[in-house]
């Protein structure tokens, strides 16, 4: 694998709302693998920067980020 995967927008913003439930859908991230263009692959896709108290998380096949049960809390510094 030379090249890393490209995501369809290089910044994403979505927003989410204090408080919300768990699993609430935020964004979906949609990447191509330029080492593959031949057929679709199989990216696998995970958080690995900035998300340390676990508020949200994505899954791996489909890229869906969702809040996880801990409440965003605008005054609770991260």
């Amino acid at each position: 694998n030379d090249n890393a995967p490209l995501t369809s927008d290089p910044i994403y913003h979505p927003v989410v709302m204090e408080n919300s439930p768990k699993e609430v859908s935020v964004i979906r991230i949609e990447a191509q693998d330029p080492d593959h263009t031949a057929t679709p692959s199989r990216l696998s896709y995970r958080i690995t920067a900035g998300n340390p108290q676990n508020f949200f998380s994505i899954h791996p096949k489909t890229g869906l980020i969702t809040t996880t049960a801990r409440k965003l809390d605008r005054e609770q510094q991260a």
